[in-house]
């Protein structure tokens, strides 16, 4: 009865993964949006 455990590890591990790139992905949008902000400043110089 082990890979019952598995499974339900696994599936926390899918779950918490998730939760992490939809963190990610909504900073990295913003990330993203700096880094242009940044350029077009850096290209001013």
């Amino acid at each position: 009865m082990d890979y019952i455990k598995y499974i339900i590890f696994f599936i926390i591990y899918i779950f918490i993964l998730k939760i992490i790139i939809d963190i990610i992905s909504y900073f990295a949008i913003d990330f993203v949006g700096f880094l242009k902000d940044l350029w077009q400043k850096i290209k001013k110089f």
